[in-house]
């Protein structure tokens, strides 16, 4: 459950979703108990294998349904399947009961990625209406090619999905035929020879202080030894 802040005032509504089983709920409850805008549907996974975008774009659609109608800001999330409730309520998530087929989301903590989600979106709208900074993780990172892959991987899997969306846009522009699909297969090509070609994490440069103090060490011996013998490194003799 994500709560709100502080206690709820009677009359006060909050948009809710309870998922459990092979359904999910959403509506608008207040206190006193009243419940308005309820909505039952399968839940995500129930016929067939669904991956992280399609799993909480479920719930995000219908949250941007009720939220409208809600006076408080957070929302409500009764989770009901095997996963550990952390102090502050969310919850992560174990495994999977009823036959859900979801499994990218099995570790994940569940409220946190919705969250997230939604606030990626509603930090984007801003930034397209007011022109305010654009988040960090935007509307590209919710693909699942990027947001999937290994930090070493990610820019370059980012930047061929941004060149991909920047032709597609400029073909729709200026009212070219559908080149959808083969921008899709390049895409995947691209992606395949950037995992082929940076498999391991790039190795962090080694500090040269060692061999800095290796030489000087090295240098002050050939120093010591030499006044033993009766003999100085320095170019010229002592005045």
């Amino acid at each position: 459950y994500v709560g709100v802040d502080g206690k709820v005032e009677p009359g006060a509504k909050a948009a809710v979703l309870d998922a459990g089983g092979t359904n999910f709920r959403s509506a608008v409850v207040s206190i006193p108990p009243k419940i308005e805008d309820r909505r039952n549907q399968p839940m995500p996974g129930t016929t067939g294998e669904v991956g992280e975008d399609e799993f909480y774009g479920a719930f995000a659609a219908e949250l941007k349904r009720v939220a409208p109608k809600a006076t408080v800001k957070k929302f409500g999330w009764c989770f009901s399947y095997n996963a550990d409730v952390t102090p502050d309520l969310d919850a992560r998530l174990n495994c999977w009961t009823k036959g859900i087929q979801a499994p990218a989301i099995v570790g994940q903590y569940v409220g946190r990625k919705l969250g997230e989600l939604l606030g990626a979106e509603k930090a984007m709208f801003r930034h397209l209406k007011s022109g305010k900074k654009p988040p960090k993780h935007g509307v590209i990172y919710q693909n699942p090619e990027v947001h999937r892959a290994p930090y070493w991987q990610r820019g370059n899997i980012a930047r061929a999905l941004a060149c991909k969306i920047s032709i597609a846009a400029r073909v729709d522009q200026y009212g070219g035929e559908f080149i959808g699909d083969k921008l899709t297969e390049d895409f995947a090509r691209r992606v395949e020879d950037i995992k082929r070609r940076y498999p391991d994490p790039p190795k962090k440069p080694q500090r040269d202080g060692g061999k800095k103090g290796a030489r000087r060490g090295k240098k002050k011996g050939q120093a010591a030894e030499s006044s033993r013998n009766g003999r100085s490194n320095r170019p010229f003799p002592p005045s």
